[in-house]
């Protein structure tokens, strides 16, 4: 069986531009310091594994050719930077959305695991020698319903609240994402 990191995607490998959705594909950006982080866990062995809400087109803010630029964008950073990542997994619904097809209840939006578990079984992984590195409650919650170690990006101490209202706390809680390689 393999091993693997999951990273949520937003706030942990690309920029987030003051908490906004991106609208934009020119200004998506990925953090510079998550480039060299993830060769060195992929010269660990470590699979790795992008792990996304990505709601705004359900939710009304972009349309479809904006999502789908985006999702393209992020792709093409990631092959300059010569990152390969073994699966990128989105989950584009949100059940208060106004777009019919994507405004569903599902399992796959986290804080429930199914983008983790999809993953798993995909690429065959053992989830007892796994992490999820996320800046949200709700990636720790994945990660927990999905049994792998999880790991909070937390440079502000904001999650506080959050981690209460799901009933999760972190394995391991850092302020900046190199502080992780200690852990993995």
């Amino acid at each position: 069986m393999n091993k693997a990191v999951f990273f949520d995607r937003d706030g942990v490998i690309v920029k987030n531009i003051n908490g906004e959705a991106l609208t934009n594909p020119k200004d998506l950006e990925l953090i510079p310091n998550s480039i060299p982080f993830i060769k060195k866990l992929q010269k660990q062995g470590y699979k790795i594994i992008v792990v996304s809400n990505q709601p705004d087109v359900t939710l009304g803010i972009i349309d479809e050719n904006t999502k789908n630029a985006l999702v393209k964008k992020f792709k093409e950073l990631l092959y300059k930077n010569n990152i390969s990542v073994d699966g990128i997994y989105y989950c584009f619904h949100h059940p208060k959305g106004i777009i019919k097809k994507y405004a569903i209840e599902c399992n796959c939006k986290k804080p429930k695991p199914g983008l983790l578990l999809k993953a798993i079984s995909d690429h065959n992984i053992n989830p007892l020698d796994s992490f999820i590195i996320g800046d949200r409650a709700s990636d720790i919650k994945a990660g927990y319903l999905a049994g792998v170690k999880t790991i909070l990006l937390d440079p502000k101490d904001l999650e506080t609240d959050y981690l209460l209202q799901y009933n999760v706390k972190p394995d391991f809680t850092v302020r900046k994402l190199s502080d992780s390689l200690d852990i993995i």
